[in-house]
């Protein structure tokens, strides 16, 4: 892995109050999501440090030149969405998908006014068994399709053994395309998938970027399973996911 220095500056314990307007924010959005408060002021740091790689990156893609973030984030576990909110709301990215977020989430999304407009939410169910054959998720003709090939950065937040899950995924969504990039934070996707030269650890966080990814063996332990299978993979094929309707969340 390479390791390279944030442009921006790096969130410590000293300089955190250096983003205060970051700060803040988080600090407003983790107590209408319900965060512990025992694992908050380190969930903040490390949001912070991701929310400055995310506008680092974002910025790069901008060829506007107007100071705002070009990127699209998706985030494929997204969990309270706190990321995705607060990356729409501070104009760090073009538009935020999260992936089936928990349902107060919705709430907050739309009570910051980016629900449904620059953030964007939808449930797929077994999204785990259709990673592993990405062409169910991305080559059929429905909405999450295209937004998910439009983003340029996947991020993917969670435990190990569901990193491992998501490995052709991401691969199909990065491997193809010099200006996208896949993030980890904490938790990263096994060394065995990681290719020479295509790992970054951005320095003094927990965040590690991919540019590429290996899959090959991620697929190989997939066909070996679907051998026992007596119904055909590719006759399968799940129902497009639908994005959240604002008029049906409750206020």
């Amino acid at each position: 892995a390479i390791s390279v220095p944030m442009t921006m500056e790096t969130m410590t314990d000293d300089n955190v109050n250096s983003s205060l307007t970051h700060g803040a924010y988080l600090e407003k959005l983790q107590k209408a999501t319900s965060i512990e408060p025992t694992s908050s002021k380190i969930k903040t740091k490390q949001i912070l440090q991701l929310l400055n790689y995310l506008e680092q990156e974002s910025h790069n893609n901008n060829s506007n030149n107007n100071n705002k973030g070009d990127g699209v984030l998706l985030d494929l576990i997204s969990g309270d969405a706190i990321i995705c909110i607060a990356a729409a709301k501070l104009g760090i990215v073009r538009n935020a998908i999260a992936i089936n977020p928990r349902s107060s989430s919705k709430v907050v999304a739309h009570s910051e006014g980016v629900f449904g407009k620059t953030c964007e939410f939808y449930t797929v169910e077994d999204l785990l068994e259709s990673s592993s054959r990405p062409s169910l998720l991305l080559d059929n003709p429905h909405l999450l399709s295209e937004k998910m090939k439009s983003a340029t950065i996947i991020l993917c937040c969670a435990p190990p053994v569901l990193l491992r899950r998501l490995v052709p995924l991401v691969a199909a969504l990065i491997n193809d395309h010099d200006d996208k990039v896949a993030v980890t934070m904490v938790h990263h996707f096994p060394p065995e998938q990681c290719i020479d030269g295509q790992v970054q650890d951005v320095t003094d966080t927990d965040i590690r970027v991919y540019h590429k990814i290996a899959c090959n063996t991620i697929l190989e332990e997939n066909t070996e399973k679907k051998q026992s299978v007596q119904v055909p993979m590719d006759q399968w094929v799940p129902p497009p996911p639908e994005p959240c309707d604002p008029d049906e969340i409750d206020k």
